[in-house]
Formats: structure tokens, C-alpha cells, sequence
């Protein structure tokens, strides 16, 4: 997201962390409700950040395995939306590395380009609380969010 995109936000949005090489990106509204969204793919983070947060959440964004590590370890989320084919890793090896490593119950919603049977199935036993075949409907997704957090 760019300075001018950032500062074009309503006054009720607050930018509280941007990574110059758009690694990380954290907006907040009003919401308590956090969530962190892990995809690699900058077009639908924004997106996603912009839908969520003018839905009254707050969004932080990492695009790689090791800023999602290390915000993982830092910060506190309740729900995480977790794409496998991220950069430096797997996204599935970051769900394992959440639940063993972390030992955190956080929901996590897996999503995915590979329509595979196996890679659902793994998510599953990785302890996804759901998952998600891209491409998908943003609305949906929100309403999939608001679902698993109430």
C-alpha cells in the first residue's frame, strides 16, 4: 500500500506498522477483534486489509515465512488467515510451527490456490479450523471470519 493510499484512509483508520519493502503492513479501526493475514500475494493483502478493516478489524500483513514467524512470536492475533504457498516456506510448516512450536489455539483459516485434496486434508490435521479454495468471494470470507470468531 502506498504513503498516498495510507494517508487517502478515513480518519478512523490508524496505520501502527509499514515495512518500507511491503513485507509487513499493520492497519486498526475500532474492532478489538486482530487478525493476520499471511499471503504473498501483495494485490489480495491489500484487499483483504481494506475489506476487513472497513468491516472493524484490526489487519496485520506479513508476506513471507519469517516476518510471519517473528510476528507470530510477538503479537497476539485471534484469528489468522494463512496462505500455503507463501515466500521463504510453506504455509502449512507455519501452521505446525503455530500449533507444536507456539503451542497457540489461535483460529486459522487456510487458503489456497492448489486445489488439492491432500493439502486440505493435511491443513485439517495441522489444526486449520477451516480452509479456502482461491480464487473466493472477499464478502464470504468476512462472513467465514465473523463466524468463527463469534
Amino acid at each position: 500500500m502506498t504513503n498516498k493510499a495510507l494517508t487517502s484512509l478515513p480518519s478512523r483508520f490508524s496505520v501502527s506498522n509499514h515495512d518500507r519493502n511491503g513485507s509487513t503492513m499493520s492497519l486498526s479501526s475500532t474492532h478489538s477483534a486482530r487478525i493476520f493475514i499471511v499471503d504473498d500475494d501483495p494485490a489480495l493483502s491489500i484487499l483483504l486489509t481494506t475489506l476487513f478493516t472497513k468491516n472493524g478489524y484490526q489487519v496485520t500483513t506479513a508476506r513471507d515465512f519469517h516476518t510471519a514467524k517473528q510476528q507470530l512470536e510477538r503479537e497476539a492475533f485471534d484469528l489468522i488467515l494463512l496462505d500455503v504457498n507463501i515466500i521463504y516456506g510453506n504455509g502449512l510448516d507455519l501452521l505446525s510451527y503455530l500449533r507444536q512450536s507456539l503451542q497457540l489455539a489461535t483460529p486459522v483459516i487456510v487458503i489456497s490456490a492448489v486445489h488439492q485434496e491432500a493439502t486440505l486434508i493435511r491443513s485439517l490435521e495441522l489444526g486449520a479450523d477451516d480452509f479456502v479454495y482461491k480464487p473466493f468471494n472477499p464478502h464470504d470470507l468476512v462472513k467465514q471470519v465473523a463466524a468463527i470468531l463469534a
